[in-house]
Protein backbone atom coordinates (compact mmCIF):
# COMPACT_ATOMS: atom_id res chain seq x y z
CA UNK A 1 0.00 0.00 0.00
CA UNK A 2 2.95 2.32 0.65
CA UNK A 3 4.36 1.68 -2.82
CA UNK A 4 1.04 1.92 -4.65
CA UNK A 5 -0.38 4.86 -2.69
CA UNK A 6 -4.11 5.48 -2.23
CA UNK A 7 -4.96 5.68 -5.96
CA UNK A 8 -3.04 2.52 -6.90
CA UNK A 9 -4.40 0.63 -3.90
CA UNK A 10 -7.93 1.72 -4.78
CA UNK A 11 -7.51 0.53 -8.37
CA UNK A 12 -6.11 -2.82 -7.24
CA UNK A 13 -8.97 -3.26 -4.76
CA UNK A 14 -11.46 -2.46 -7.53
CA UNK A 15 -9.91 -5.15 -9.74
CA UNK A 16 -10.06 -7.70 -6.90
CA UNK A 17 -13.71 -6.93 -6.09
CA UNK A 18 -14.75 -7.07 -9.76
CA UNK A 19 -12.93 -10.35 -10.38
CA UNK A 20 -14.40 -11.79 -7.17
CA UNK A 21 -17.77 -12.14 -8.91
CA UNK A 22 -16.10 -14.31 -11.56
CA UNK A 23 -14.47 -16.51 -8.92
CA UNK A 24 -17.72 -17.25 -7.08
CA UNK A 25 -19.73 -18.11 -10.20
CA UNK A 26 -16.89 -20.18 -11.69
CA UNK A 27 -16.46 -22.15 -8.47
CA UNK A 28 -20.24 -22.79 -8.19
CA UNK A 29 -19.90 -24.54 -4.84
CA UNK A 30 -18.11 -27.44 -6.54
CA UNK A 31 -15.34 -27.75 -3.95
CA UNK A 32 -17.92 -28.40 -1.21
CA UNK A 33 -19.83 -30.91 -3.35
CA UNK A 34 -16.65 -32.81 -4.25
CA UNK A 35 -15.65 -33.20 -0.60
CA UNK A 36 -19.18 -34.18 0.45
CA UNK A 37 -19.67 -36.87 -2.21
CA UNK A 38 -16.16 -38.32 -2.43
CA UNK A 39 -15.81 -38.55 1.36
CA UNK A 40 -18.29 -41.46 1.35
CA UNK A 41 -16.59 -43.25 -1.57
CA UNK A 42 -12.98 -42.34 -2.37
CA UNK A 43 -13.06 -44.40 -5.57
CA UNK A 44 -15.19 -41.60 -7.06
CA UNK A 45 -12.28 -39.15 -6.77
CA UNK A 46 -10.96 -39.33 -10.39
CA UNK A 47 -14.45 -39.05 -11.88
CA UNK A 48 -15.40 -36.11 -9.66
CA UNK A 49 -12.07 -34.34 -10.14
CA UNK A 50 -12.36 -34.51 -13.92
CA UNK A 51 -16.00 -33.50 -14.12
CA UNK A 52 -15.75 -30.67 -11.57
CA UNK A 53 -12.72 -29.32 -13.45
CA UNK A 54 -14.65 -29.35 -16.73
CA UNK A 55 -17.59 -27.69 -14.98
CA UNK A 56 -15.29 -25.01 -13.54
CA UNK A 57 -13.98 -24.18 -17.01
CA UNK A 58 -17.49 -24.01 -18.44
CA UNK A 59 -18.79 -21.96 -15.52
CA UNK A 60 -15.75 -19.70 -15.89
CA UNK A 61 -16.70 -18.90 -19.48
CA UNK A 62 -20.21 -17.99 -18.30
CA UNK A 63 -18.89 -16.13 -15.24
CA UNK A 64 -16.83 -13.82 -17.44
CA UNK A 65 -20.03 -12.41 -18.99
CA UNK A 66 -21.39 -10.55 -15.92
CA UNK A 67 -17.93 -9.10 -15.25
CA UNK A 68 -17.72 -7.84 -18.84
CA UNK A 69 -21.25 -6.45 -18.50
CA UNK A 70 -20.42 -4.62 -15.26
CA UNK A 71 -17.34 -3.02 -16.81
CA UNK A 72 -19.24 -2.09 -19.99
CA UNK A 73 -22.17 -0.54 -18.09
CA UNK A 74 -19.77 1.39 -15.86
CA UNK A 75 -17.73 2.77 -18.75
CA UNK A 76 -20.77 3.65 -20.86
CA UNK A 77 -22.72 5.31 -18.06
CA UNK A 78 -22.56 9.13 -18.13
CA UNK A 79 -22.90 9.27 -14.33
CA UNK A 80 -20.02 6.90 -13.56
CA UNK A 81 -16.27 7.40 -13.55
CA UNK A 82 -15.02 4.83 -16.11
CA UNK A 83 -12.52 2.14 -15.20
CA UNK A 84 -9.07 2.70 -16.66
CA UNK A 85 -7.30 0.30 -19.02
CA UNK A 86 -4.84 -0.80 -16.30
CA UNK A 87 -7.78 -1.57 -13.98
CA UNK A 88 -9.50 -3.65 -16.66
CA UNK A 89 -6.22 -5.43 -17.48
CA UNK A 90 -5.60 -6.17 -13.81
CA UNK A 91 -9.14 -7.57 -13.49
CA UNK A 92 -8.51 -9.85 -16.49
CA UNK A 93 -5.20 -11.08 -15.03
CA UNK A 94 -6.80 -11.83 -11.67
CA UNK A 95 -9.62 -13.75 -13.39
CA UNK A 96 -7.11 -15.86 -15.32
CA UNK A 97 -5.32 -16.61 -12.06
CA UNK A 98 -8.64 -17.60 -10.51
CA UNK A 99 -9.13 -20.27 -13.18
CA UNK A 100 -6.02 -22.05 -11.90
CA UNK A 101 -6.89 -21.43 -8.24
CA UNK A 102 -10.33 -22.95 -8.90
CA UNK A 103 -8.73 -26.12 -10.25
CA UNK A 104 -6.47 -26.13 -7.17
CA UNK A 105 -9.59 -26.19 -4.98
CA UNK A 106 -10.64 -29.42 -6.66
CA UNK A 107 -7.28 -31.05 -5.94
CA UNK A 108 -7.32 -29.64 -2.41
CA UNK A 109 -10.62 -31.44 -1.85
CA UNK A 110 -8.80 -34.77 -2.30
CA UNK A 111 -6.58 -34.02 0.69
CA UNK A 112 -9.59 -33.14 2.85
CA UNK A 113 -11.32 -36.36 1.76
CA UNK A 114 -8.27 -38.33 2.88
CA UNK A 115 -8.16 -36.30 6.13
CA UNK A 116 -4.77 -34.80 5.31
CA UNK A 117 -5.63 -31.11 5.67
CA UNK A 118 -2.06 -30.33 6.68
CA UNK A 119 -0.96 -30.54 3.01
CA UNK A 120 -3.21 -27.77 1.60
CA UNK A 121 -2.61 -25.75 4.77
CA UNK A 122 1.14 -25.95 4.19
CA UNK A 123 0.60 -25.07 0.53
CA UNK A 124 -1.32 -21.96 1.60
CA UNK A 125 1.80 -20.83 3.44
CA UNK A 126 3.98 -21.57 0.40
CA UNK A 127 1.56 -19.71 -1.89
CA UNK A 128 1.55 -16.69 0.41
CA UNK A 129 5.37 -16.58 0.50
CA UNK A 130 5.51 -16.82 -3.30
CA UNK A 131 2.85 -14.14 -3.71
CA UNK A 132 4.69 -11.74 -1.41
CA UNK A 133 8.08 -12.45 -2.98
CA UNK A 134 6.92 -12.11 -6.59
CA UNK A 135 4.62 -9.20 -5.69
CA UNK A 136 7.36 -7.14 -4.07
CA UNK A 137 9.61 -7.84 -7.07
CA UNK A 138 6.90 -6.69 -9.48
CA UNK A 139 6.35 -3.48 -7.48
CA UNK A 140 10.06 -2.69 -7.22
CA UNK A 141 10.41 -3.20 -10.97
CA UNK A 142 7.69 -0.57 -11.47
CA UNK A 143 4.88 -2.79 -12.78
CA UNK A 144 2.38 -1.40 -10.24
CA UNK A 145 -0.92 -3.07 -9.42
CA UNK A 146 -1.12 -4.63 -12.91
CA UNK A 147 2.10 -6.48 -12.07
CA UNK A 148 0.58 -7.66 -8.79
CA UNK A 149 -2.41 -9.00 -10.70
CA UNK A 150 -0.15 -10.84 -13.16
CA UNK A 151 1.75 -12.37 -10.24
CA UNK A 152 -1.48 -14.12 -9.16
CA UNK A 153 -1.38 -16.17 -12.37
CA UNK A 154 2.18 -17.34 -11.73
CA UNK A 155 1.62 -18.22 -8.06
CA UNK A 156 -1.65 -20.06 -8.77
CA UNK A 157 -0.04 -22.12 -11.57
CA UNK A 158 2.81 -23.10 -9.25
CA UNK A 159 0.36 -23.99 -6.45
CA UNK A 160 -1.78 -26.13 -8.77
CA UNK A 161 1.29 -27.95 -10.10
CA UNK A 162 2.63 -28.72 -6.62
CA UNK A 163 -0.75 -29.88 -5.26
CA UNK A 164 -1.36 -32.10 -8.29
CA UNK A 165 2.12 -33.63 -8.09
CA UNK A 166 1.67 -34.45 -4.39
CA UNK A 167 -1.83 -35.87 -4.95
CA UNK A 168 -0.70 -38.12 -7.79
CA UNK A 169 2.12 -39.50 -5.64
CA UNK A 170 -0.06 -40.10 -2.56
CA UNK A 171 -3.32 -41.37 -3.98
CA UNK A 172 -4.41 -43.92 -6.54
CA UNK A 173 -6.28 -41.98 -9.23
CA UNK A 174 -6.64 -44.64 -11.91
CA UNK A 175 -10.13 -43.89 -13.00
CA UNK A 176 -12.62 -44.01 -14.37
CA UNK A 177 -11.62 -40.76 -16.09
CA UNK A 178 -14.71 -40.04 -18.16
CA UNK A 179 -17.07 -37.18 -18.77
CA UNK A 180 -20.33 -37.81 -16.92
CA UNK A 181 -22.95 -35.36 -18.18
CA UNK A 182 -25.59 -36.66 -15.78
CA UNK A 183 -23.24 -36.07 -12.83
CA UNK A 184 -22.46 -32.57 -14.08
CA UNK A 185 -26.15 -31.68 -14.38
CA UNK A 186 -26.76 -32.98 -10.86
CA UNK A 187 -23.84 -30.96 -9.48
CA UNK A 188 -25.06 -27.82 -11.24
CA UNK A 189 -28.45 -28.16 -9.55
CA UNK A 190 -26.88 -28.86 -6.15
CA UNK A 191 -24.25 -26.14 -6.50
CA UNK A 192 -26.55 -23.29 -7.54
CA UNK A 193 -27.92 -22.42 -4.05
CA UNK A 194 -24.40 -22.63 -2.58
CA UNK A 195 -23.09 -20.30 -5.28
CA UNK A 196 -26.01 -17.90 -4.91
CA UNK A 197 -25.59 -17.52 -1.14
CA UNK A 198 -21.82 -17.02 -1.51
CA UNK A 199 -22.38 -14.45 -4.27
CA UNK A 200 -24.92 -12.49 -2.23
CA UNK A 201 -22.66 -12.54 0.84
CA UNK A 202 -19.71 -11.26 -1.19
CA UNK A 203 -21.69 -8.51 -2.91
CA UNK A 204 -23.10 -7.55 0.49
CA UNK A 205 -19.58 -7.03 1.86
CA UNK A 206 -17.68 -5.59 -1.11
CA UNK A 207 -20.09 -3.63 -3.33
CA UNK A 208 -19.34 -0.37 -1.49
CA UNK A 209 -15.67 -0.46 -2.57
CA UNK A 210 -16.67 -0.71 -6.23
CA UNK A 211 -19.31 2.02 -5.95
CA UNK A 212 -16.85 4.38 -4.26
CA UNK A 213 -14.53 3.90 -7.23
CA UNK A 214 -17.12 4.52 -9.97
CA UNK A 215 -19.45 7.10 -8.36
CA UNK A 216 -16.80 9.65 -7.32
CA UNK A 217 -14.46 11.77 -9.43
CA UNK A 218 -11.58 10.90 -7.08
CA UNK A 219 -12.84 7.35 -6.70
CA UNK A 220 -9.44 5.70 -7.02
CA UNK A 221 -8.07 7.53 -3.99
CA UNK A 222 -11.25 7.15 -1.95
CA UNK A 223 -11.41 3.42 -2.65
CA UNK A 224 -7.76 3.21 -1.55
CA UNK A 225 -8.46 5.01 1.73
CA UNK A 226 -11.44 2.73 2.33
CA UNK A 227 -9.41 -0.40 1.56
CA UNK A 228 -6.88 0.51 4.28
CA UNK A 229 -9.74 0.36 6.81
CA UNK A 230 -10.93 -2.97 5.45
CA UNK A 231 -7.52 -4.57 5.99
CA UNK A 232 -8.20 -4.53 9.73
CA UNK A 233 -11.91 -5.26 9.32
CA UNK A 234 -11.17 -8.41 7.30
CA UNK A 235 -8.38 -9.54 9.63
CA UNK A 236 -10.75 -9.50 12.60
CA UNK A 237 -13.20 -11.86 10.85
CA UNK A 238 -11.13 -14.82 12.09
CA UNK A 239 -12.78 -14.30 15.51
CA UNK A 240 -16.40 -15.03 14.49
CA UNK A 241 -15.17 -17.80 12.22
CA UNK A 242 -13.46 -19.54 15.14
CA UNK A 243 -16.35 -19.10 17.57
CA UNK A 244 -19.19 -19.96 15.19
CA UNK A 245 -17.50 -23.15 14.01
CA UNK A 246 -16.92 -24.14 17.64
CA UNK A 247 -20.48 -23.24 18.68
CA UNK A 248 -22.20 -24.86 15.69
CA UNK A 249 -22.07 -28.50 16.92
CA UNK A 250 -23.09 -27.41 20.44
CA UNK A 251 -26.14 -25.52 19.13
CA UNK A 252 -27.01 -28.42 16.80
CA UNK A 253 -27.01 -30.86 19.72
CA UNK A 254 -29.26 -28.59 21.78
CA UNK A 255 -31.73 -28.33 18.87
CA UNK A 256 -32.12 -32.11 18.89
CA UNK A 257 -33.02 -31.87 22.61
CA UNK A 258 -35.62 -29.10 22.38
CA UNK A 259 -36.26 -25.77 20.70
CA UNK A 260 -36.31 -24.06 24.09
CA UNK A 261 -32.83 -25.41 24.86
CA UNK A 262 -31.70 -24.27 21.42
CA UNK A 263 -33.05 -20.76 21.99
CA UNK A 264 -31.22 -20.52 25.31
CA UNK A 265 -27.97 -21.65 23.70
CA UNK A 266 -28.52 -19.22 20.82
CA UNK A 267 -29.05 -16.34 23.27
CA UNK A 268 -25.86 -17.29 25.13
CA UNK A 269 -23.95 -17.48 21.85
CA UNK A 270 -25.17 -14.04 20.82
CA UNK A 271 -24.14 -12.65 24.20
CA UNK A 272 -20.64 -14.13 23.95
CA UNK A 273 -20.12 -12.78 20.43
CA UNK A 274 -21.34 -9.37 21.55
CA UNK A 275 -19.00 -9.36 24.56
CA UNK A 276 -16.11 -10.06 22.19
CA UNK A 277 -17.12 -7.72 19.36
CA UNK A 278 -17.91 -4.60 21.37
CA UNK A 279 -14.52 -4.16 23.13
CA UNK A 280 -12.68 -5.05 19.91
CA UNK A 281 -14.68 -2.39 18.06
CA UNK A 282 -14.04 0.17 20.82
CA UNK A 283 -10.28 -0.46 20.92
CA UNK A 284 -10.02 -0.45 17.11
CA UNK A 285 -11.93 2.85 16.96
CA UNK A 286 -9.64 4.32 19.61
CA UNK A 287 -6.44 3.15 17.86
CA UNK A 288 -7.65 3.79 14.29
CA UNK A 289 -4.96 6.33 13.41
CA UNK A 290 -1.93 4.21 14.42
CA UNK A 291 -3.53 1.07 12.99
CA UNK A 292 -3.97 2.61 9.55
CA UNK A 293 -0.52 4.16 9.82
CA UNK A 294 0.97 0.72 10.47
CA UNK A 295 -0.75 -1.05 7.60
CA UNK A 296 -0.73 1.72 4.96
CA UNK A 297 1.23 4.81 5.98
CA UNK A 298 0.67 8.54 6.26
CA UNK A 299 -0.76 8.83 2.74
CA UNK A 300 -3.95 7.11 3.91
CA UNK A 301 -4.58 9.45 6.85
CA UNK A 302 -6.88 10.84 8.10
CA UNK A 303 -9.48 9.38 5.71
CA UNK A 304 -8.48 5.75 6.26
CA UNK A 305 -8.71 6.16 10.04
CA UNK A 306 -12.13 7.84 9.82
CA UNK A 307 -13.38 5.02 7.57
CA UNK A 308 -12.07 2.43 10.04
CA UNK A 309 -13.71 4.21 12.98
CA UNK A 310 -17.06 3.98 11.20
CA UNK A 311 -16.98 0.55 9.57
CA UNK A 312 -15.60 -1.21 12.65
CA UNK A 313 -18.93 -0.68 14.44
CA UNK A 314 -20.57 -3.02 11.95
CA UNK A 315 -18.77 -6.02 13.47
CA UNK A 316 -21.03 -6.38 16.55
CA UNK A 317 -24.04 -6.76 14.24
CA UNK A 318 -22.05 -8.77 11.70
CA UNK A 319 -20.85 -11.24 14.31
CA UNK A 320 -24.38 -11.66 15.63
CA UNK A 321 -25.41 -12.45 12.05
CA UNK A 322 -22.62 -15.04 11.82
CA UNK A 323 -24.07 -16.94 14.77
CA UNK A 324 -27.65 -16.55 13.53
CA UNK A 325 -26.63 -17.81 10.10
CA UNK A 326 -25.56 -21.15 11.61
CA UNK A 327 -28.69 -21.38 13.74
CA UNK A 328 -30.84 -20.98 10.63
CA UNK A 329 -28.99 -23.89 9.05
CA UNK A 330 -29.35 -26.00 12.21
CA UNK A 331 -33.11 -25.38 12.19
CA UNK A 332 -33.43 -26.33 8.53
CA UNK A 333 -34.18 -22.74 7.47
CA UNK A 334 -31.28 -22.35 5.05
CA UNK A 335 -33.73 -21.67 2.21
CA UNK A 336 -34.57 -18.35 3.91
CA UNK A 337 -30.97 -17.11 3.70
CA UNK A 338 -30.97 -16.09 0.01
CA UNK A 339 -34.14 -14.04 0.58
CA UNK A 340 -32.64 -12.21 3.55
CA UNK A 341 -29.36 -11.52 1.76
CA UNK A 342 -31.16 -10.35 -1.39
CA UNK A 343 -33.10 -7.73 0.57
CA UNK A 344 -29.98 -6.64 2.47
CA UNK A 345 -27.92 -6.40 -0.75
CA UNK A 346 -30.61 -4.32 -2.48
CA UNK A 347 -30.77 -2.00 0.53
CA UNK A 348 -26.97 -1.70 0.49
CA UNK A 349 -26.78 -0.89 -3.22
CA UNK A 350 -29.65 1.63 -3.20
CA UNK A 351 -28.37 3.43 -0.08
CA UNK A 352 -24.84 3.64 -1.47
CA UNK A 353 -26.07 4.92 -4.83
CA UNK A 354 -28.02 7.68 -3.07
CA UNK A 355 -25.52 8.77 -0.42
CA UNK A 356 -21.98 8.02 -1.70
CA UNK A 357 -22.00 10.93 -4.23
CA UNK A 358 -22.78 13.29 -1.33
CA UNK A 359 -21.00 11.77 1.68
CA UNK A 360 -18.28 9.61 0.10
CA UNK A 361 -16.70 6.87 2.24
CA UNK A 362 -18.62 8.01 5.33
CA UNK A 363 -21.84 6.96 3.59
CA UNK A 364 -20.30 3.61 2.64
CA UNK A 365 -19.30 2.90 6.24
CA UNK A 366 -22.67 3.89 7.72
CA UNK A 367 -24.50 1.88 5.05
CA UNK A 368 -22.44 -1.19 6.01
CA UNK A 369 -23.69 -0.88 9.59
CA UNK A 370 -27.31 -0.36 8.53
CA UNK A 371 -27.13 -3.28 6.07
CA UNK A 372 -25.99 -5.62 8.86
CA UNK A 373 -28.93 -4.36 10.94
CA UNK A 374 -31.37 -5.06 8.10
CA UNK A 375 -29.95 -8.57 7.75
CA UNK A 376 -30.23 -9.22 11.50
CA UNK A 377 -33.86 -8.07 11.55
CA UNK A 378 -34.69 -10.43 8.67
CA UNK A 379 -32.81 -13.34 10.24
CA UNK A 380 -34.67 -12.76 13.51
CA UNK A 381 -38.00 -12.69 11.68
CA UNK A 382 -37.33 -16.07 10.07
CA UNK A 383 -36.08 -17.60 13.33
CA UNK A 384 -39.26 -16.58 15.15
CA UNK A 385 -41.21 -18.75 12.71
CA UNK A 386 -39.54 -21.82 14.24
CA UNK A 387 -38.74 -20.88 17.85
CA UNK A 388 -39.29 -18.15 20.46
CA UNK A 389 -37.53 -14.87 19.75
CA UNK A 390 -34.68 -13.17 21.55
CA UNK A 391 -35.26 -10.30 24.01
CA UNK A 392 -32.91 -7.92 22.27
CA UNK A 393 -33.12 -4.99 24.71
CA UNK A 394 -32.26 -7.25 27.62
CA UNK A 395 -29.44 -8.84 25.64
CA UNK A 396 -27.86 -5.60 24.42
CA UNK A 397 -28.34 -3.19 27.34
CA UNK A 398 -25.53 -4.09 29.76
CA UNK A 399 -22.86 -4.95 27.16
CA UNK A 400 -23.44 -1.62 25.38
CA UNK A 401 -23.45 0.27 28.70
CA UNK A 402 -20.14 -1.32 29.69
CA UNK A 403 -18.64 -0.56 26.28
CA UNK A 404 -19.72 3.08 26.59
CA UNK A 405 -18.00 3.29 29.98
CA UNK A 406 -14.88 1.65 28.54
CA UNK A 407 -14.84 4.03 25.58
CA UNK A 408 -15.33 7.05 27.84
CA UNK A 409 -12.44 5.91 30.03
CA UNK A 410 -10.18 5.49 27.01
CA UNK A 411 -11.10 8.93 25.71
CA UNK A 412 -10.34 10.60 29.04
CA UNK A 413 -7.06 8.72 29.40
CA UNK A 414 -6.19 9.56 25.82
CA UNK A 415 -6.11 13.24 26.75
CA UNK A 416 -2.97 12.36 28.69
CA UNK A 417 -1.47 9.76 26.36
CA UNK A 418 -2.72 7.13 23.91
CA UNK A 419 -1.26 4.28 25.98
CA UNK A 420 -2.82 5.61 29.21
CA UNK A 421 -6.26 5.56 27.61
CA UNK A 422 -5.72 2.03 26.29
CA UNK A 423 -4.67 0.77 29.73
CA UNK A 424 -7.74 2.35 31.34
CA UNK A 425 -9.99 0.64 28.79
CA UNK A 426 -8.30 -2.71 29.33
CA UNK A 427 -8.97 -2.41 33.08
CA UNK A 428 -12.56 -1.10 32.86
CA UNK A 429 -13.97 -3.82 30.60
CA UNK A 430 -13.10 -7.00 32.55
CA UNK A 431 -13.83 -5.21 35.84
CA UNK A 432 -17.23 -4.20 34.50
CA UNK A 433 -17.97 -7.76 33.42
CA UNK A 434 -17.51 -8.87 37.02
CA UNK A 435 -19.22 -5.93 38.74
CA UNK A 436 -22.26 -5.95 36.46
CA UNK A 437 -22.51 -9.74 36.58
CA UNK A 438 -22.66 -9.97 32.79
CA UNK A 439 -20.86 -13.33 32.59
CA UNK A 440 -22.84 -15.88 34.55
CA UNK A 441 -22.44 -19.63 35.12
CA UNK A 442 -24.01 -20.54 31.77
CA UNK A 443 -21.66 -18.28 29.81
CA UNK A 444 -18.68 -19.73 31.66
CA UNK A 445 -19.84 -23.22 30.82
CA UNK A 446 -20.15 -22.43 27.10
CA UNK A 447 -16.76 -20.72 27.04
CA UNK A 448 -15.30 -23.72 28.80
CA UNK A 449 -16.61 -25.93 25.98
CA UNK A 450 -15.33 -23.89 23.04
CA UNK A 451 -11.98 -22.56 24.30
CA UNK A 452 -8.89 -24.80 24.41
CA UNK A 453 -8.95 -26.67 27.73
CA UNK A 454 -5.68 -25.18 29.00
CA UNK A 455 -6.94 -21.62 28.44
CA UNK A 456 -10.37 -22.38 29.91
CA UNK A 457 -8.72 -23.85 33.02
CA UNK A 458 -6.48 -20.80 33.47
CA UNK A 459 -9.52 -18.55 33.23
CA UNK A 460 -11.29 -20.84 35.75
CA UNK A 461 -14.03 -21.59 33.27
CA UNK A 462 -13.67 -25.30 33.92
CA UNK A 463 -12.57 -27.13 37.02
CA UNK A 464 -9.80 -29.66 36.85
CA UNK A 465 -11.23 -33.02 37.83
CA UNK A 466 -8.87 -34.51 40.41
CA UNK A 467 -10.04 -38.02 39.59
CA UNK A 468 -8.96 -37.59 35.94
CA UNK A 469 -5.67 -35.83 36.67
CA UNK A 470 -3.75 -39.08 36.73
Amino acid sequence: MRLLGPAGSGSFQTAIVTAGIFDIIANFGLDILLIRDVASDRDKAPNYLLNTTVLRLGAGAVAALPVIAIIAVTNLSPDATPLTRPEILATAFIMIGMVFSGMSKGVTGLFYVHEEAEVPNAMTTVTTILKVGFGVTALLLGFGFVGLAAVSILTNVITLSLLLAIALRRYTLRGPWRLDWQLQRRMLRAGFPLMLIHLLQTVFISIDSYLLRVLLDNGQEVAGWYSSAYKWFNALQIVPSFFTLALFPIISRRITESLDAARQMYALSLKLMLLLALPIAAVTHYLAVPLVQIVAGEQFLPAGAIALQIVIWSIPLGWLNSVTNYVLISLGLESKQPRAFTVAVLFNIVANFIFIPRYSYVAAGVTTILSELVLLVLFDYYLRQKMAGIRWVRLLARPFLLTALMFGGMWLGGQVHLVVGLLIGVVIYPAGLLLLGIIGPEEKKVLGNILPHAIARRLRLVELDADKRG
